[in-house]
């Protein structure tokens, strides 16, 4: 889970980049008999940038450092150095200092090995890895057109074509789908996508891919943690999960986790302190009054019917949904009649006009509303649906299941959507 997980920051050489329950059951003899694992909001937004300092994912790094023994492999994949794929050469770090990557790549091979994922789920795995960097050297071009907005067109399609080999995709509905969308029904009527547009697509893909990769694997693991008769009667939840975070610019990935964290204050404070103090009243018990902050407050401002979270979600069910316009109707809702909201000064914040603040048990922090109804959309269009679930691949078909049109595994908002 390291290897696909986690990833270089600016504190952290080997910063876990998702949150995860582990469960381990026991039988009655004490003796540990299995276990599961549940994943929460994976860094997505990294996996198509990086900050400066920072690194992708370290499987990427793995991968490409491969060994001798995996020559064979990275020939077949067409692999180069980190430095020739865009979405590894843009914080200027592509090595960490003291650690082998090659090292690593042989860790990750010997511990898929031992939980026994066969040699074509490995392949399998790694195809899709290389696939998402093949998709990141993906440019375009513009298309001129006279009669409405200028379109695009995949600048090089010998690397395209590698993405789509790799995908198990055909290489022309790659292209159409990364340059334009159907609005049509019955009929097909593409809109074509200018060159940012192009661009959104192609990180869109990657990520989606990459999350459902993740998600997929964490799935193997469990089926091979798993035993045909656990029960939850003798169990050990670990719950871990990202800490508070407030930086200069704080968007909905931050929201998540803040809200995440919020639950958990309260969790403490209910049975830490208000729980004990009712059962020490309940025996006749006198104790000191112990003085905690209550974040009930907080709590109901982001989750009330009208809170925070609900007004995103319905923002996002009116057609012309904006991120403006949810932010005009929170500051209209709550601008001076709720204690946990806060409407930026303009030098409290960078962008105040695009921001609302929320007072958490930790400390007042700023949200940016880019992008925030997009994040939590968390969605791709049918067009890229469609091809990946229609993928002569079974494993790429297994990532996308009919059934499930979310279309990033389970994201709400994917910490970076």
């Amino acid at each position: 889970m390291e290897a696909f997980g986690n990833a270089k920051t600016l504190r952290n050489n080997n910063s876990s980049r998702f949150g995860k329950l582990i469960s381990v059951r026991f039988d009655g003899n004490g003796c540990i008999s299995g276990g599961s694992i549940i994943e929460y909001l994976l860094e997505k937004s990294r996996i198509v940038f990086q900050a400066d300092g920072e690194r992708n994912y370290h499987i990427f790094y793995q991968l490409l450092a491969g060994g001798e023994a995996n020559l064979p492999m990275k020939t077949r994949l067409v692999l180069d150095h980190p430095e020739t794929f865009h979405y590894l050469d843009q914080s200027g770090v592509t090595h960490i200092e003291g650690l082998s990557d090659e090292k690593e790549f042989e860790d990750v091979n010997g511990a898929m090995d031992t939980l026994n994922f066969s040699s074509e789920e490995v392949d399998d795995i790694f195809g899709i890895v290389a696939a998402v960097l093949h998709l990141g050297n993906v440019g375009f071009d513009v298309v001129v057109n006279t009669t409405s907005e200028d379109g695009s067109r995949v600048s090089n399609t010998d690397v395209s074509d590698r993405a789509a080999m790799l995908l198990r995709v055909g290489n022309e509905r790659l292209r159409t789908v990364l340059t334009s969308r159907n609005i049509g029904n019955r009929t097909k009527i593409l809109v074509a996508y200018g060159v940012d547009q192009a661009a959104n697509a192609r990180d869109a893909i990657s990520k989606a891919v990459y999350a459902r990769l993740f998600s997929r694997i964490i799935s193997r693991i469990n089926e091979t943690l798993s035993t045909a008769f656990m029960s939850d009667a003798h169990v050990i939840n670990v719950l871990d999960i990202f800490g508070f975070e407030s930086f200069e610019t704080n968007s909905f990935e931050q929201l998540c986790i803040n809200y995440c964290n919020e639950k958990l204050q309260f969790h403490f404070n209910e049975h830490i302190f208000r729980l004990e103090q009712e059962v020490y009243a309940a025996e006749g018990v006198h104790v000191p009054d112990t003085d905690f902050k209550d974040n009930q407050a907080t709590l109901d401002l982001l989750e009330a019917r009208v809170g925070i979270l609900a007004m995103i979600d319905d923002e996002i069910s009116v057609p012309q949904g904006a991120d403006n316009t949810f932010l005009s109707k929170l500051k209209a809702q709550y601008t001076g009649k709720h204690e946990s909201f806060a409407a930026p000064k303009p030098r409290e914040c960078k962008d105040a006009q695009l921001c609302f603040g929320v007072v958490h048990y930790a400390g007042k922090v700023f949200y940016n509303v880019t992008d925030f109804l997009e994040k939590n959309r968390d969605s791709l269009h049918p067009d890229i649906l469609g091809m990946l679930r229609q993928s002569g691949s079974p494993f790429v078909r297994s990532m996308f299941p009919a059934e499930d049109d979310a279309g990033g595994g389970d994201d709400s908002g994917g910490r970076g959507g």
